[in-house]
């Protein structure tokens, strides 16, 4: 290696018997030169300036044999030189990563870094950086305060996960303000001490500065360390966080020039300490094109990384050490947590979103393994938000501001397998699939009831329905009791808003209910289901299906009822009832209307809450359209959304079937008045599936007058809702009469006709309105292509 320039102090080092000489290119033990030369001594000069360091085997090579293409055995064969004239214990290997100094080093020309304040001397010590920093992408705002902090504190920890950025954050900080203290920057890594270890001689290791012995090592390098300016980053606090505490305020009160930066997966919690929690890297909510999503930090790392990918094909997995890869990393945290932390972390997995404090309690308590009491659970959850292995979340509107604990997604899949490789798995599932059935028969209870107003109940379950279908997969396989208390809750949460979930849901849970398909008998699934569970199960699956398979949906109401007797439980059985009335109803049953609604007479009771009252009203306009009084209809339709709005349901429902109607009164322009007030009111974000029904109605409304383009701008929209839940037959008989006024007769009837062979299927008849619609169409497309009412084409 090139000696020094003329004017740079010598480099030398000494430890032990040992003194490394570098610019005369020698090694001295005991004063005598040891037999060490050219590419191991080169090796050992390396390793020397890093003292305390990793430092990798790539990079040896391209220090030592620079410019030169050698195999990886060369560097091995180098070491066992080192070795054979050091002995084992100043040089260790660091498996699949690289070597490092061990040994206290006295540097005799570093020691006068001590005395440069005093001196007047303004030379920085030893940054332990490189020249150059790859980019930072998607920290801009958090390295702004943590330089903001810097400057004004004189300790700052910044606190996050494993793998969140933490090291690369500050290392930019220092990189950019290398030159901002008087005695420079530098960078300690902790990472490859031991829980225990003293952390004092790895700092003055990394300044260059001697150790400060076993005496009061603290006191000694505060008093060191006091005339210097200068920011000292310690990376990976957390296995040795009381040394590092100890350390820190020590420094904040004697070395008041001295600025410690801190990264760690807990606080310090001392005093002078202020904390910058790092989360995750923004990323898009939605949809966006690929310019904006190139503004998220999330996606331009992403993209990088990839980009990268072809160069770095070579790497190894014997080159993949702890803290390169994020599993790794999560397996370090995890290593430093207590047993119990340990349990609550995987326990907390079988939640897929997150979990409010009563419900992690009600699953990690109890009966669990390793039976853990409330505040052991309570002071675990404490520690793991501190090292950022759980996230705080704000609770839903009106949750008495409690918040809720979730893992992030990462440590969620690290936790799972843990949870896995413990033999917890079925009982903590049991536990969260229990802990639901209690909330989610408590929330229906409050709202037949009437506690909740309808507008709160989905608020407050919402946070719930993140992750449940994993939950009632699990209860439908081993707990059918708790498969059907769970599916009917989250089906009415679910339902006009996440059509693929709310699917999901009775594609798992309605095979359970065959067992309740003859009322009477002593079935199997009534057997180990309790009846009242059966029927409240049995009347939800009806309402799913109640636009889709309206036949199908009128046999579980008819179900539902009779269950609900021999449960007697009369308010069920009167929603039930009431899904009766309107099945008869959209089939033109007059008499099985008016009987169903005698028999709700009979058991109603008038202290019933607004929901029950509300929810049990929706066939009342339909009798008043069977018998052809659309002025009744109207006034049943406004007390509906009268009773509607009391119950916190709203009144879009009921306002918008007040559109056909108003249609066959021909009363056009107050049904498109109607309508366009309606789709005004309901967003997309907050109903899609009422959105989709007055959107339907607005377009019947500018069919009526004939007006095809806002007509077509309307189905337009309206389809791909239509696709996304299973719905086109219905609508069909828009675009029918939408393609016979655009002259296109032969997409008319076919569309007609796709949408009778629906209608057909499903047991379903066409409301008045409906039918005057498609008639029209029919005439229309007939007309064009002359061919006679009800004939067929060729």
């Amino acid at each position: 290696m090139a000696a020094g320039a003329a004017d740079s102090p010598p480099r030398r080092w000494c430890f032990g018997r040992f003194e490394l000489q570098a610019d005369e290119q020698r090694l001295l033990v005991d004063g005598q030169p040891a037999p060490l030369r050219g590419r191991a001594l080169g090796v050992l000069i390396v390793l020397a300036e890093r003292a305390g360091q990793l430092v990798t085997r790539q990079q040896l090579l391209d220090l030592v044999w620079a410019g030169l293409v050698v195999e990886e055995n060369n560097l091995s064969v180098q070491i066992n030189a080192l070795r054979k004239v050091l002995g084992n214990d100043i040089v260790v290997t660091i498996p699949g990563r690289g070597y490092r100094f061990v040994a206290p080093v006295a540097n005799p020309f570093d020691s006068a870094a001590l005395d440069l304040a005093a001196t007047g001397t303004t030379a920085a010590l030893r940054s332990n950086l490189p020249d150059q920093l790859p980019p930072l992408i998607g920290r801009d705002d958090d390295l702004a305060v943590l330089a903001r902090l810097v400057d004004e504190q004189a300790l700052v920890t910044v606190l996050g996960a494993g793998g969140i950025g933490k090291t690369r954050l500050v290392q930019a900080l220092l990189h950019a303000r290398r030159d901002r203290y008087p005695h420079g920057v530098c960078f300690v890594d902790l990472a490859l001490l031991h829980p225990g270890d003293a952390i004092v001689g790895t700092v003055a290791t990394a300044l260059g500065i001697p150790h400060p012995g076993e005496r009061q090592p603290v006191e000694a390098m505060v008093r060191a360390l006091a005339p210097l300016g200068i920011l000292i980053a310690l990376d990976n606090a957390e296995h040795v966080i009381d040394a590092v505490a100890s350390l820190a305020a020590a420094l904040a009160a004697g070395a008041p020039r001295v600025r410690l930066l801190v990264t760690s997966q807990a606080p310090l919690r001392v005093a002078a300490e202020w904390v910058h929690r790092l989360g995750a890297l923004a990323f898009p909510a939605g949809p966006v094109d690929a310019q904006a999503a190139m503004q998220f930090g999330a996606v331009a790392l992403f993209v990088q990384r990839a980009q990268g990918v072809a160069r770095r094909f070579a790497l190894t997995a014997a080159t993949v050490a702890r803290q390169q890869t994020l599993r790794a990393a999560l397996a370090w945290s995890h290593g430093l947590l207590s047993r119990s932390e340990q349990a609550v972390f995987r326990r907390l997995s079988v939640f897929v979103g997150s979990a409010s404090l009563a419900s992690a309690l009600q699953v990690l308590t109890s009966d669990a393994p390793e039976p853990l009491d409330e505040s052991d659970v309570l002071d675990a959850m404490a520690t793991l938000v501190d090292r950022s292995l759980l996230e705080l979340v704000e609770g839903p509107a009106g949750a008495n501001d409690l918040p809720r604990y979730r893992h992030l997604d990462t440590p969620l899949t690290f936790a799972r397998e843990q949870l896995h490789e413990s033999g917890e798995d079925a009982v903590i599932r049991r536990r969260h699939a229990l802990a639901m059935r209690a909330l989610f028969e408590r929330a229906r209870a409050d709202l037949i009831g009437g506690q909740w107003l309808y507008n709160a109940f989905k608020p407050a379950l919402d946070p719930e329905m993140v992750g449940e279908v994993p939950a009632l997969a699990w209860a439908v396989n081993n707990d059918p009791a708790t498969a059907l208390a769970i599916a009917p809750v989250m089906s009415r949460n679910l339902f006009g808003r996440r059509p693929a979930d709310c699917k999901a849901v009775w594609q798992l849970a309605e095979p359970l209910l065959d067992g309740a398909a003859t009322a009477g008998s002593d079935t199997t699934a009534e057997a180990v289901v309790p009846l009242a569970v059966l029927a409240y199960a049995t009347l939800e699956c009806a309402v799913y299906w109640r636009y889709k398979r309206q036949r199908h949906s009128h046999v579980l109401a008819q179900q539902a009822v009779r269950l609900a007797m021999r449960a007697d439980d009369l308010p069920t059985q009167y929603l039930a009832l009431s899904l009766v009335a309107w099945g008869c109803g959209t089939t033109g049953d007059l008499a099985g209307l008016r009987q169903a609604a005698a028999e709700m007479r009979t058991i109603r009771d008038p202290g019933w809450s607004a929901f029950i009252d509300a929810e049990a009203s929706h066939f009342e306009s339909v009798e008043y359209e069977l018998v052809g009084d659309l002025s009744g209809a109207l006034l049943a339709l406004q007390s509906q959304a009268n009773r509607c709005r009391a119950a916190g349901l709203g009144d879009s429902w009921q306002l918008g079937n007040k559109v056909p109607i108003l249609l066959q009164a021909g009363r056009i322009d107050e049904a498109i008045e109607t309508a366009l007030q309606l789709t005004g009111r309901a967003p997309g974000a907050r109903s899609r599936g009422m959105l989709r029904h007055n959107l339907n109605k607005l377009i019947r409304a500018y069919l009526g007058k004939n007006a095809t383009l806002e007509a077509r701008d309307g189905l337009v929209e309206l389809w791909p809702m239509a696709r996304q839940h299973d719905m086109q037959a219905p609508f069909a008989d828009n675009a029918a009469l939408l393609a016979a006024l655009e002259q296109r007769p032969g997409d008319a009837l076919a569309l007609a006709g796709y949408a009778d062979a629906a209608f057909s299927a499903s047991g379903t008849r066409r409301q008045a309105s409906e039918q005057q619609m498609i008639d029209r169409a029919d005439v229309l497309a007939r007309a064009a292509l002359a061919t006679p009412p009800g004939a067929g084409l060729d």
